[in-house]
């Protein structure tokens, strides 16, 4: 296991003085500090390479939460503590599924698999039990038009009666939260992260503001210019009181979306290209299966490109650092 003079020395990403490295210097000439990671289960192997790397770049544990999140969930679910030799060909072959499932994007699960392979290659370093196959799956990509939606997507969705649905009473209730959620996330064009934590100290003199949990970017939107129906969006945030329609997990939330598309049609096939091993299958997928939290951020940025709003005054909204990432969440509709 780790030793003590490696954990005061790792420091989970403290900064040291010239004096606490001489001290180590000093100390390092008589014994030889040792990391071994033989006996380490697998969140324990995370948490050492996420401090090692937390020295060099004190932002680095940031990238790594999804990832012991979601392995959290299998351990809870499946009563297991998951161990570094267990993450092999069939472990992806069953975990990607398992995220897919949940509504996560394939480019989070690729960052996932890139982020947990580095991790073991780190480990198998210091004796970690490592599968000889743990880097030998590549999670398929898409390449294909990015799903946005209308603004008349936005109001038939608003606008759309779920009383007479065939659903129990508790999950129209549910429903119609997801419902609203997503339509006022289309106004306001921030991550699902971020719009539960909304309240009244968020809005001043119609401006919506908030520092994103993801990047630390103060977030800014001109409710009556940029949301695309002003007064839906008064009439969500009054229905709750200011705070967000639904605060349940976003796997749940994704999920919701795409039961209540189903229900309202959205049934138009996308093409999808589908890449694995460099061959390209293409299928058509029912629209609402593509539709996610992350869509209202691109109907939010696309809806305000097309009515012609500034790039500056969108970026400063959305959080995006660049002009580049900014322009893959553009996915154009037909004016006509």
């Amino acid at each position: 296991m780790l030793s003590n003079d490696l954990c005061s020395i790792i420091g989970h990403g403290t900064s040291y003085t010239d004096q606490d490295f001489q001290s180590y210097l000093e100390k390092s000439r008589t014994s030889i500090v040792t990391l071994d990671l033989s006996e380490a289960s697998l969140m324990e192997v995370i948490d050492y390479y996420i401090a090692m790397k937390s020295r060099l770049s004190p932002r680095f544990s940031k990238g790594f939460s999804s990832i012991k999140y979601n392995l959290t969930l299998v351990e809870q679910a499946f009563r297991c503590t998951l161990l570094p030799h267990q993450v092999s060909e069939i472990f992806w072959h069953n975990f990607i599924p398992y995220l897919l499932n949940r509504g996560m994007a394939l480019s989070s699960i690729q960052t996932i698999c890139s982020q947990l392979k580095c991790a073991l290659s780190w480990a198998a370093r210091f004796g970690a039990k490592v599968s000889p196959t743990y880097d030998l799956v590549r999670v398929p990509s898409y390449n294909h038009e990015q799903i946005s939606l209308t603004p008349d997507d936005v109001s038939h969705i608003y606008h759309f009666d779920l009383r007479n649905i065939k659903r129990r009473p508790q999950r129209k209730r549910v429903l119609q939260q997801i419902k609203d959620m997503f339509v006022l996330s289309c106004n306001l064009g921030q991550r699902h992260s971020d719009m539960v934590r909304i309240d009244k100290s968020c809005f001043t003199h119609n401006t919506f503001s908030i520092v994103q949990q993801k990047t630390g970017h103060r977030a800014k939107v001109d409710i009556d210019r940029m949301c695309i129906d002003r007064k839906t969006t008064y009439a969500i945030l009054e229905k709750y009181n200011y705070e967000a329609p639904y605060k349940g997990d976003i796997s749940h939330y994704n999920k919701g979306i795409k039961e209540l598309l189903d229900i309202m049609g959205f049934h138009e096939e996308v093409k999808q290209d589908t890449k694995v091993n460099g061959h390209i299958r293409t299928d058509l997928i029912p629209k609402y299966k593509l539709v996610s939290s992350h869509t209202a951020r691109r109907t939010f940025a696309t809806t305000n490109v097309m009515k012609g709003t500034r790039i500056s005054e969108i970026r400063r909204a959305t959080g995006h650092r660049t002009e580049a990432a900014f322009d893959r969440y553009v996915c154009y509709w037909d004016n006509d």
